[in-house]
């Protein structure tokens, strides 16, 4: 009740709804109007409350479960309300919830047949992400592999839709070790970025670096040396900048060159990385900057002793 109390409020400022007294009225004043709090007012409300929500706190959880489950409630809403919360638990870093959330509106979806498959085949994408994140790399590559097959069908499926299955999809086949097949989604995914984005947008960059990575792991440097470089050049003009993925691409660059034994240009990279990596989290102990300290550590230690071989 403190969920929908707290909608409410939004849905009265939105003009959705008014007061008379302690009783809530849907509808504008004048209109027809509702006073019971039937589930499916009580399930707007909520769903309101979820969309300005920047996590789901664990005193929610029941209520929006049960109305999320409740079959009274038109799955429309049981659909929009389990997708948000799945997708703010997975923001929390609770894959497992995250599945369970993306499951139950998949199970509103075979209650409506209204629902357009581009819909299905984004929940089937957010569910496909969450179970790899969960660690379920099987079950990732099954559901998304149906979200690819459904997006392909679709007749109003957005091209980025589909580049984003593709490159979720490709995370998956990576993980894997299938990398030719990752590498194959990763050059259409960012074909259609670059296309629907531009250059240098930052969707573009990331799934850039991920080409960098499948085609280093299939021993083609040229190619990952040329998906880095064009996403750290990138990412340098991106505003606001883009601190996290720009160090990414740097820290592969830096370890591509230390591979080729050009030690100096390494280090240059990995030093950008980790001030970049400083700004952003400035904690010298957070674990991205004290795995990087130690990589820049080894380069110079490796630079050292290639001078000290060297004959005088």
């Amino acid at each position: 009740e403190r969920v929908a109390r707290a909608a409410a409020t939004e849905l009265v400022r939105g003009g959705w709804a008014h007061w008379v007294g302690d009783a809530l009225l849907r509808g504008r004043v004048g209109g027809e109007v509702d006073r019971s709090w039937a589930p499916d007012q009580a399930a707007e409300l909520v769903a309101q409350a979820l969309r300005d929500a920047d996590d789901l706190p664990l005193a929610w959880r029941p209520h929006v479960a049960w109305l999320a489950d409740d079959p009274r409630v038109q799955p429309s809403l049981r659909r929009a309300i389990a997708t948000r919360a799945g997708r703010l638990v997975l923001s929390a870093g609770d894959a497992d919830d995250a599945v369970a959330w993306f499951q139950r509106a998949l199970a509103a979806c075979g209650g409506d047949p209204s629902t357009r498959i581009e819909i299905e085949a984004g929940l089937l994408n957010d569910l496909g992400v969450a179970w790899r994140r969960a660690g379920r790399l099987d079950d990732a590559e099954a559901v998304l592999r149906d979200a690819l097959a459904r997006d392909e069908q679709a007749a109003e499926a957005h091209p980025l839709s589909l580049a984003a299955t593709r490159a979720n999809l490709g995370h998956v086949l990576r993980e894997q070790g299938h990398h030719a097949a990752a590498r194959a989604l990763y050059l259409a995914a960012h074909s259609v970025r670059r296309a629907e984005l531009g250059p240098d947008h930052p969707d573009t960059a990331a799934v850039g670096i991920q080409l960098g990575v499948a085609a280093w792991q299939l021993g083609d440097l040229g190619e990952a040396r040329l998906a880095w470089t064009e996403a750290v050049h990138s990412l340098s003009r991106a505003r606001p900048p883009q601190r996290v993925l720009l160090a990414s691409a740097l820290r592969h660059l830096a370890r591509l060159e230390a591979s080729g034994g050009d030690l100096s240009l390494a280090v240059r990279c990995a030093d950008r990385a980790h001030g970049l990596l400083m700004v952003e989290h400035d904690d010298i102990t957070h674990p991205e900057v004290a795995a990087l300290r130690l990589e820049i550590s080894d380069y110079d230690r490796r630079l050292d002793s290639a001078s000290d071989s060297r004959p005088t």
